[in-house]
């Protein structure tokens, strides 16, 4: 907190293309933090006001909405470093890596992997780039709320280029909230909707399984079956 009471978040991870976002952004009036220091192994941001987002737990209709239209301005935006869509979701559902750990997820649930692979070849020849931003990790979690407006959209280091529905499909896991998934559709394919669902749940899935409780994935893995039939 500095000596206006304005605080601060202190982070020592940070990307380029996240700066680059949010001053894109926060230049159109989106809420997005604004970076005031970043070096190595440094970031400082501004702390915008509000309450995270229950996990699990559809969103109030004003929410949503304001959710939707706050995906709606990422379009046609870009950052300059981010790889060709979709090479993220492949990176995670295909290859996997240190947080997607593919093996531990194949061990606990072969099926579940199998679906969300499937998934993403039955739309690989319709995953295309429409020139949009994508905030990668558009969860409860990231999204600050005083009532109901949303103050503040956060944690954007992974962001990419690619299709902004992506973020919507990412929402409404953490949410079932039934409006983002009519979006969403009415908007794209239900092919192009399976493979994006299959990503997160993959990511969110595997990731639990390394780094979460033993406890909690199995309550996962039954609900991932269960939403990607």
């Amino acid at each position: 907190m500095d000596e206006a009471g304005k605080r601060y978040l202190v982070k020592s991870q940070w990307s380029a293309d996240g700066v680059a976002a949010t001053e894109l952004l926060r230049a159109e009036g989106f809420p997005a933090p604004r970076y005031v220091l970043v070096r190595p192994g440094l970031s400082v941001q501004e702390e915008l006001p509000g309450e995270t987002l229950a996990d699990w737990h559809p969103l109030e209709d004003a929410i949503a909405a304001r959710a939707i239209e706050l995906n709606e301005r990422l379009a046609a935006k870009r950052v300059p470093n981010a790889p060709a869509w979709p090479e993220r979701i492949r990176a995670d559902v295909v290859r996997g890596h240190h947080y997607v750990d593919l093996a531990l997820l194949e061990r606990a649930s072969p099926e579940l992997l199998r679906r969300c692979r499937n998934a993403l070849a039955r739309a690989e020849d319709s995953l295309a780039d429409p020139g949009d931003l994508v905030h990668w990790d558009y969860t409860t979690a990231n999204i600050l709320a005083v009532g109901a407006e949303i103050t503040g959209v956060v944690d954007w280091d992974g962001v990419c280029n690619g299709d902004r529905l992506f973020d919507l499909v990412t929402l409404w896991y953490y949410t079932r909230t039934p409006i983002l998934r009519d979006y969403v559709l009415a908007h794209t394919t239900r092919a192009v909707y399976a493979a994006y669902l299959g990503a997160v749940v993959v990511r969110q899935v595997a990731y639990s399984l390394k780094f979460h409780s033993p406890s909690v994935a199995p309550d996962l893995i039954a609900d991932a079956l269960d939403v990607t039939a």
